[in-house]
């Protein structure tokens, strides 16, 4: 969740701070949110959640829905003023109403949570799917559980597949590993492993710490177009290790390296944490029959 931000050059604050005080005294909403933000980044000026919240509230009560949502942060995080999910659900409501997708996003968590709000799994599907059509990638991520899970929409693990895909092909990890899980077992897509390993790692590269230890345990078994290597798998077990996950697999393939392997495994696991190792892209192959969203 980040604020909505007005475009201008770090080259202009202070002079844009003097234009635009002027204009947000008279009234002006847009230079009143512009105003807000700067306050709250202290961008030229001394940083200062009060004040932000001030012109933002100006701003949202003239109806400008960047000022509502980012309002609705603030309240959501407890900046500058006490934490209120009512107060935050409000302002995110109406900004979502004026069609703007980060706040629909946030009214659709809100529902699911019945933070702020009451809880309604269909209420919160129908914000997803509003804010997953703008590309929004966290409604599209949280669009693909509900579908696969049946929370508040009938279970559709074809329509989770496509909506996992939205978010996974712009980079959100944790849809890269959900749509990796349906690839490697066959659900709502055609069973595809060398697709799995490729959102796997894609989502491993950001270390995510599930997707390194499914694409190291395909290292280890040879699957999804990858050979079996026991120096690539234990890289990758380690890391999912480092980041939470069960060491076990680890340790039992490190159990069976050779002296050659494990050199060859520890300079691999150096280059990586250096940087010297380049980011491959994602598979290319998709799920097919994706259908329209329902």
């Amino acid at each position: 969740m980040s604020l909505a931000a007005p475009r201008y050059s770090a080259a202009h604050y202070t002079a844009d701070y003097l234009r635009l005080k002027g204009l947000a005294e008279k009234g002006n909403a847009n230079a009143q949110h512009s105003l807000g933000f700067m306050y709250f980044n202290g961008q030229g000026i001394e940083q200062s959640y009060a004040l932000a919240l001030h012109w933002y509230g100006l701003a949202a009560a003239q109806g400008l829905e960047h000022a509502q949502y980012n309002l609705g942060v603030m309240c959501q995080k407890g900046q500058g003023v006490a934490q209120d999910f009512v107060q935050a659900a409000h302002w995110y409501q109406q900004a979502a109403e004026q069609g703007f997708g980060p706040a629909q996003c946030n009214v659709g968590n809100m529902d699911a949570t019945g933070r702020g709000i009451g809880e309604d799994l269909f209420e919160a599907n129908l914000w997803f799917k509003q804010a997953a059509e703008k590309g929004i990638v966290e409604a599209q991520f949280n669009l693909g559980l509900a579908y696969e899970a049946g929370r508040g929409v009938k279970k559709d693990e074809t329509q989770a597949a496509r909506w996992y895909k939205q978010a996974a092909d712009r980079g959100f990890s944790r849809a890269q590993y959900n749509l990796g899980l349906l690839l490697e077992d066959g659900r709502g897509v055609p069973k595809n492993e060398a697709a799995a390993a490729g959102y796997y790692r894609a989502a491993a590269e950001q270390g995510f710490a599930a997707a390194q230890n499914n694409y190291g345990l395909m290292w280890v078994e040879g699957r999804g177009g990858l050979a079996k290597d026991p120096a690539q798998a234990w890289v990758w077990l380690s890391l999912a290790a480092e980041n939470g996950t069960n060491p076990a697999a680890r340790d039992m393939v490190a159990q069976g390296m050779s002296t050659e392997q494990r050199t060859t495994a520890a300079q691999l696991l150096a280059d990586r944490r250096t940087g010297k190792v380049p980011t491959p892209t994602v598979a290319t192959t998709p799920p097919t029959a994706p259908g329209k969203a329902t």
